[in-house]
């Protein structure tokens, strides 16, 4: 039921619990309702006959509008954030994704389930149709039919992929995109979302065209007055990591992991939170690739860590992404003389304050995976962090501190038991015996 309120000039429809009524609240209702009856089995036969259409419809609304256009070029951090897959953001666009994901669950083996491949490419190619009366027609937005089609392929390429006469097809659209649009010649978010669409098939194309384009991505990454050339771009690496290194192509990446590594940490400096994550996560996977880049640029990546720790201490998500990168170091050897001489200067100044138990609880989780992969024997400087650990346990009623200051004593246990029976911590008890009472405080029921 829907009335219309008058308030001024104002002449708005409202349902009846007063939201405004909009083409947008209509889309979302159609979405909403559709995607409950591909999660019924029961309605799926009744789906089955108008499924292309569902998603033909899907794609055409999964469009670029004026409006995302603008919020997205005006602040990278929102596009950063719309575009991730576990969004808490809403819009046409996220909704049309939003069923297309449905109707590919993989957590169902139906026959809609098992036609839906093949009724997406009947919507692709329907929308191709629609490109092709907007090309001839010298439509400027022509490139937005061209955006929603990468994206789609990016997206669902394995469901498509598995079908060979399919895959054929796929690949050709990829060479026709490639042909069509330059690094320079088509606005960012084609041109970015063509690169990802490549590295979601990276694994049916041969070792000359992936040089080309892990090449075409270390461009990208560099170009720091394009952010959103630079989001697509960390998105195919990352893609890229995982697929190659699952394949078995991981020598692919030797000619260029330096410059990756070295472009993303140029990236990060000065980018918003969102922006700052995604490079984060990227770097981690490049380095994985490569030990002796992870050695070459150990200073950089280290003083980049702890600035980064220190100012999104409060972030979570920021800081376990600085944990995995220092992880990564400390399981490199040749790391560990920069992560002793620096990272640990930080935290130690941090768990000497003794000021702020989030912060505390930070540093330690941070300290953690350092200690576990020094070589015996360890270092004073470390041996005395564990002792300032179990004092730090025994003065708290902080549960997270208790929690990854346990995870630091049980690292360092495990790292050089031996010596810590030896170690004094004080004039009358050693540093193991410190670790134990720590341990009983932590066991207390109070």
């Amino acid at each position: 039921m829907s009335t219309c309120q008058s308030d001024g000039e104002s002449n708005e429809q409202v349902d009846s619990d007063g939201e405004a009524m909009t083409m947008d609240t209509l889309l979302y209702a159609v979405f909403e309702f559709t995607g409950s009856l591909v999660q019924q089995e029961s309605f799926h036969a009744l789906l089955m006959p108008h499924l292309p259409g569902f998603i033909f419809y899907s794609l055409y609304y999964m469009q670029m509008t004026t409006e995302d256009i603008e919020v997205w070029s005006g602040n990278i951090n929102v596009f950063v954030e719309d575009e991730d897959e576990e969004t808490l953001s809403y819009s046409v666009r996220i909704g049309a994704k939003d069923l297309l994901m449905q109707i590919f669950d993989p957590g169902f083996d139906t026959n809609l389930t098992r036609s839906a491949p093949y009724a997406l490419w009947k919507s692709i190619e329907k929308l191709y149709g629609q490109l092709t009366k907007a090309d001839q027609a010298e439509d400027p937005n022509k490139w937005k039919y061209f955006e929603v089609l990468a994206a789609v392929l990016t997206a669902h390429s394995p469901d498509l992929m598995q079908h060979q006469d399919l895959a054929q097809r796929v690949i050709q659209l990829l060479g026709m995109m490639k042909t069509a649009f330059t690094l320079g010649a088509c606005p960012d978010f084609l041109v970015g979302r063509v690169m990802e669409f490549q590295s979601s098939v990276c694994q049916f194309l041969d070792d000359a065209i992936l040089s080309e384009a892990l090449q075409q991505t270390v461009v990208a990454i560099g170009e720091k007055s394009r952010p959103i050339l630079q989001v697509h771009a960390c998105k195919a690496v990352a893609q890229y990591c995982s697929t190659l290194r699952a394949v078995k192509r991981s020598k692919l990446f030797a000619p260029v992991v330096a410059t990756m590594a070295s472009a993303l940490l140029n990236m990060i400096g000065g980018t918003g939170t969102f922006m700052l994550q995604l490079g984060l996560e990227t770097l981690v996977l490049v380095l994985s690739m490569s030990p002796d880049t992870t050695v070459a640029c150990r200073r950089q990546i280290c003083d980049l860590s702890m600035q980064l720790f220190v100012t999104y201490s409060q972030d979570h998500v920021l800081v376990d992404t600085v944990k995995d990168l220092v992880g990564l170091m400390a399981e490199n050897p040749a790391c560990m003389d920069v992560l002793h001489q620096n990272a640990l200067a930080t935290l130690t100044s941090i768990l000497v304050s003794n000021v702020q138990p989030m912060l505390m609880a930070a540093a330690l989780d941070i300290l953690a995976p350092i200690v576990r992969h020094t070589a015996a024997p360890l270092p004073d400087a470390l041996m005395r962090e564990c002792v300032r650990i179990s004092v730090i346990i025994m003065n708290t009623d902080d549960d997270l501190i208790m929690q990854n200051g346990g995870e630091c004593l049980r690292a360092f246990v495990c790292a050089a038991g031996e010596q810590l029976a030896s170690w004094p911590a004080d004039e009358n008890q050693k540093a193991l015996d410190a670790i134990v009472m720590a341990t009983c405080q932590m066991l207390h029921p109070s």
